[in-house]
């Protein structure tokens, strides 16, 4: 049986992986599953993404369709079959147009692909929330195609709406997004979640334990090694060297709650200033918080445009420590989180401060940095201005910490083989 399984692992398949938001590494956003279906590629596999190129980071189209609602990208021995979709500028109505439009699209897309031979019949087709109407696309394509179905869960719908953005639990529209959750979750075959506590999520609805894994975001060190760092002049020019930096990457959305670090940044202020806090990235909040810097007189707060992930390592060598934070949402985040920044700080070998409520705590396990509770301005100043009188030879062990704990538990590859592994047990 053992031997049988061996060869089944050791056999090419033909993945098709359903995300909205897939970005590559000369954009700006999360990488996960362009890193996941690299390595799988790696490992012998045919890779196709499904995606829009409607970037929601940036709000901005990233191809020319000329006239065509889809089209095909090869990039690293990846498949990308990138869906035109509509624009929005804010989360509304039009975004969840988006959605649909995305959903509707990719069915299409995927169906005339296979009527044409460009793409081979898939072995196993993943749909992956945030939204579950991508995961609903892919279970109908996997039904088409006879391929098994796979559910990945990286935000926890409708939870996630109830808890940020206040919507009532009554609400009809949490009740589809309910029905549809259990729904998807009774038909897969197998559901992967980046939330370490996902499988007491489900078993509560009545889903099967043994059918839920939890492969979490990770990293490839490979990215972080021998980096030359002149195209980031941009950010030397603006900060001394003489600067202690803490730096925040990544979105500037309501759950990411960088009006705390602000705040904090009012307070350290007032004790020095040798400290920036440097903010690079998108999102819907950004100018209410390029506004709250001014009416807080803020001078040692910078903003920067969002990069492109290729570029991300060699900037967060420019720092000295990061901040992560969130909203204060013990309800959801019981369940864990899921944190690409996270582990990418850990690979720069630099101190964090953790702003975050969660039983899952990879910076107290490691010994990666100061946990702090969130929304606390105080106390995220003080973390700060801790790491900040240290010597470089404490920060240093810290971060090293940090290092070892995602070299050891989050590297691409040992994640991609138990994706394999687990898909085909």
């Amino acid at each position: 049986m053992i031997e049988k399984k061996n060869k089944l692992l050791e056999c090419k398949k033909n993945i098709w992986i359903f995300n909205h938001y897939v970005v590559t590494p000369d954009m700006t956003g999360g990488t996960r599953h362009y890193d996941l279906a690299l390595e799988l590629a790696n490992q012998g596999n045919n890779l196709v993404l499904f995606a829009s190129s409607y970037n929601h980071f940036i709000l901005k189209e990233m191809k020319d369709y000329i006239g065509k609602n889809y089209l095909i990208e090869n990039i690293s021995n990846i498949k990308i079959v990138w869906i035109k979709t509509t624009k929005y500028k804010k989360n509304n109505w039009k975004r969840i147009l988006n959605m649909f439009v995305y959903s509707f699209r990719v069915i299409r897309a995927a169906k005339k692909l296979r009527k044409n031979s460009i793409l081979e019949k898939p072995d196993i087709v993943m749909g992956s929330s945030v939204h579950l109407f991508a995961v609903l696309s892919a279970l109908v394509v996997s039904r088409k195609n006879k391929a098994k179905f796979i559910m990945e869960v990286r935000d926890l719908w409708p939870a996630t709406l109830i808890e940020f953005r206040k919507i009532s639990k009554y609400h009809p529209v949490i009740a589809v997004f309910y029905f549809l959750e259990k729904f998807l979750a009774k038909r897969a075959e197998k559901i992967i979640t980046v939330l370490p506590g996902a499988k007491e999520y489900y078993v509560e609805k009545k889903i099967e334990k043994k059918k839920i894994i939890w492969i979490p975001n990770g990293i490839n060190y490979n990215n972080f090694k021998n980096l030359a760092t002149e195209r980031f002049k941009l950010f030397e020019d603006k900060i001394s060297k003489d600067y202690f930096k803490v730096m925040y990457t990544g979105a500037l959305g309501l759950a990411n709650n960088v009006e705390t670090f602000l705040r904090a940044g009012k307070i350290i202020g007032q004790k020095t200033n040798k400290i920036k806090l440097l903010i690079i990235g998108e999102g819907e909040r950004k100018k209410q918080l390029i506004n709250l810097k001014k009416k807080l007189n803020l001078n040692n707060v910078i903003f920067f445009d969002g990069i492109k992930k290729k570029d991300v390592p060699g900037v967060l060598f420019l720092a000295d420590i990061f901040w992560i934070g969130t909203k204060n949402v013990k309800n959801l985040y019981k369940y864990g989180f899921s944190f690409n920044k996270l582990f990418e700080y850990m690979a720069s070998k630099r101190p964090i401060v953790f702003s975050v409520d969660a039983e899952y705590n990879p910076v107290k396990e490691s010994g990666a940095g100061i946990v702090i509770e969130p929304e606390n301005s105080q106390s995220l100043a003080d973390a700060i201005l801790k790491l900040f009188y240290m010597s470089k030879t404490e920060r240093e062990e810290i971060g090293i910490k940090g290092l070892k704990y995602v070299k050891d538990k989050h590297e691409w590859n040992i994640l991609a083989k138990e994706f394999m592994k687990f898909v085909f047990e």
